[in-house]
């Protein structure tokens, strides 16, 4: 009889079990976390020590060996999946652009309103009060100690009397723009300062609608907006003189472009801090606003930002928003406010005067023809733009649908709820006040022509598209000859031109025959490639060439212009302080 294996004796299958689960574990990929899966060895052998080949036997080894196939047969686990690519650089890189086409605008910008900027004389009547009062302001401001920084110093002065009716925030723009230089200013350097000062502001009023157009629709939207903004003649012709409708405009922007980031319209909530930096901007800005253009300037920035709070998602959070806003704009006005009203209890008339009762307009018909000349003057100074304002207030309501329909709601929004306040204010409206709409407008061009642009992308094109075309060619092809026409051989224009023009004459200086011919050449190019680009159906260049088109013809005729004797018979400041 042959004897019995022991129970866990060297062969028996016990001792076989023990040496296949010691094969499985030193096998597995678990044993190794450190190093990760391994691949499977030639021999099981090497890997374990203890099992020695005078111990195992040959059917031992058999069975070792069908274990190490079976643990090569496992599925490895899979290779972790790459990482989600995140929004934040693309996002940065989008930044970087924004803020490059941003300064490559700027820069263009800057060469039709600084161009022969010190040349003319002082040109209206407001610019020389304001010439005037930051002079005196600036040397009262000399007679204090430089310890005494109450607000007493910046009170403004004219003709020899305290301001208390005056809104004061221009002033205090223009002391600062005179005091930068070591020397007293002359009449010269502080008329040169002041308008610079008014250059920036303006510079300042098209970032702020490039800004607000990138919040509404993005890079493109922004930078149509932002072409019609520093190509709007209102803009050009105002935003080159020492005047406070400039500030003005340029502070109600900023108010609406910061409340639009913080509000995110048509997207999800923005966060928390984004709140509560975008409402600190505009109330800052609404109380500046304040303080350069009065009172007039609190319902051209509150209600438009209110009629968009409440047509948005999240109308509740937006409107907090809001009335916090004001509330910081109250704050900001709030010193100046305590001491007018200690020192002089009456000087508000002149803040409060936009809201007075104008003489013109006793009767219903007579608001009705005060809120029609605006309109007229509106339209007029808008230049070629203003044969895209019938598409801007209608195209929302026509082939636009859906979300592009609402987006292009925000901008009509801000144009037709601020040209309502304005318009309607019963109080006198000179022609540089209604600088305000430049930015409104502005931005509902940009939204316009970057639809049209979309709908031509498509294969569609709207009538409005292509009957302002037409429009807008014929415009730019009779001014490219007419302008340089009329500036070059004006004196030798017969007495009905001078009559329909209301020349006091002549505007221009002589500038030679080859500086016209070569204005005409570059006018006629510009025209043609806006043909170009016009005709064969693409919205988005020809809007760039058409903006082209105005900056050149701007910076042609401000040469002329500056150095006629129009804008050098000095302007005759008023005799007394009553505006």
């Amino acid at each position: 009889m042959s004897p019995i294996a022991a129970p866990h004796g060297p062969g028996s299958a016990a001792h076989r079990f023990a040496i296949t689960c010691h094969t499985l574990r030193l096998e597995s990929p678990l044993s190794h976390p450190a190093t990760g899966p391994t691949m499977p060895q030639a021999s099981p052998e090497t890997r374990s020590p203890r099992a020695s080949p005078s111990v195992a036997s040959s059917a031992d080894a058999q069975d070792t060996t069908q274990a190490a196939e079976q643990t090569t047969n496992v599925s490895t686990p899979a290779e972790p999946p790459a990482p989600r690519r995140t929004r934040r650089p693309r996002a940065r890189r989008e930044l970087g652009t924004a803020w490059l086409v941003l300064a490559g605008l700027l820069v263009i910008a800057t060469l039709p309103l600084g161009i022969e900027l010190t040349r003319p004389g002082l040109f209206t009547t407001e610019e020389a009060r304001a010439h005037g009062t930051a002079l005196e302001t600036w040397q009262r401001r000399e007679g204090f100690s430089a310890a005494d920084r109450s607000l007493e110093t910046w009170v403004p002065v004219y003709l020899g009397r305290l301001r208390m009716d005056q809104p004061p925030g221009t002033t205090w723009v223009h002391v600062l723009a005179i005091s930068k230089g070591k020397q007293p200013p002359t009449g010269i350097t502080a008329k040169a300062n002041l308008r610079w000062a008014g250059v920036v502001m303006a510079l300042f009023l098209i970032a702020s609608v490039f800004w607000a157009g990138h919040s509404v629709g993005g890079m493109m939207t922004g930078l149509l907006s932002a072409l019609a903004a520093m190509s709007m003649p209102t803009l050009l012709f105002f935003g080159r003189l020492a005047v406070p409708e400039t500030m003005t405009a340029a502070w109600a922007a900023l108010a609406m472009a910061t409340a639009l980031w913080a509000m995110r319209p048509l997207r999800r909530n923005p966060s928390l801090a984004r709140q509560f930096i975008g409402w600190l901007l505009c109330g800052l800005a609404t109380g500046m606003a304040t303080l350069t253009g009065g009172g007039a300037a609190l319902p051209v920035v509150l209600v438009p930002i209110l009629a968009i709070a409440l047509s948005c998602p999240y109308r509740i959070g937006h409107t907090l928003g809001l009335i916090a806003a004001t509330a910081i704009a109250a704050l900001t006005i709030t010193p100046w406010a305590i001491y007018v009203h200690e020192a002089a209890p009456d000087g508000w008339g002149l803040w409060l005067d936009p809201f007075a009762q104008n003489p013109g307009a006793t009767s219903w018909a007579g608001y009705g023809a005060s809120a029609l000349w605006r309109l007229l003057a509106g339209v007029a100074l808008m230049g070629v733009w203003a044969v895209w304002l019938l598409p801007a207030v209608m195209q929302p309501y026509s082939s636009s649908t859906g979300q592009a329909r609402r987006r292009m709601l925000l901008g009509w929004t801000w144009m037709v709820s601020a040209a309502a306040v304005v318009f309607l204010m019963p109080g006198p409206t000179r022609a540089a006040s209604l600088m305000v709409l430049a930015a409104p407008a502005s931005l509902a061009l940009g939204q316009v022509m970057r639809r049209f642009h979309d709908l031509s992308a498509e294969g569609h094109h709207a009538s409005f598209w292509n009957a302002g075309k037409w429009v807008t060619l014929g415009y730019t092809v009779l001014l490219s000859l007419a302008l340089p026409v009329w500036a070059g051989f004006e004196t030798q224009m017969p007495d009905w031109v001078n009559a329909v023009t209301g020349s006091g004459g002549p505007y221009f200086a002589s500038m030679g025959l080859w500086f016209w011919i070569g204005a005409a050449v570059v006018l006629g190019l510009l025209s043609a490639l806006g043909a170009r680009f016009a005709i064969t159906n693409h919205p988005g260049r020809a809007y760039a060439a058409w903006a082209a088109w105005v900056l050149a013809a701007a910076t042609l005729m401000a040469i002329p212009l500056a150095r006629g004797s129009a804008m050098n018979a000095p302007a005759t400041p008023p005799l007394s302080v009553t505006p």
